[in-house]
């Protein structure tokens, strides 16, 4: 004879319909986090190359004013290519620096990443060293 009573039984996990909104809600989320992060990504590559222009537009003047004022020790500068060498350190590897004009002892340079492309405009000052 078969009982009437309840059976009671233990849910042992997730149905398949809560198993199925948690991937839908985790979908939602990757589609919009992803985008963003590859529009952060490239920002901060761009952000990068301007830092590093600024730093070498500032080392060029800084070389020019201490070659002006007769200050401590200056660095030839003829060519944008030269500019590397008035920077503390160095240019950074995978950088490249392009003149792109000459005017009146002022030199229009561009700073462009090897790998990723970014670029940065920046000037620099001609500075011409005296032999001793």
């Amino acid at each position: 004879m078969r009982s009437n009573k309840p059976v009671n039984r233990l849910q042992a996990g997730f149905t398949l319909i809560e198993l199925i909104i948690v991937i839908v809600i985790v979908g939602i989320m990757a589609a919009v986090a992803i985008p963003r992060y590859t529009s952060i990504a490239a920002d901060a590559k761009q952000a990068a190359v301007d830092s590093i222009a600024g730093a070498l537009a500032s080392a060029s003047s800084m070389n020019y004013a201490m070659h002006s004022g007769g200050i401590g020790t200056s660095v030839n500068v003829a060519v944008c290519d030269d500019i590397k060498n008035t920077l503390q350190g160095g240019l950074p590897p995978k950088y490249a620096i392009t003149q792109t004009a000459a005017v009146a002892g002022t030199l229009s340079c561009t700073l462009t990443a090897d790998v990723s492309g970014e670029n940065a405009a920046f000037i620099g000052q001609v500075v011409v060293v005296a032999a001793p």
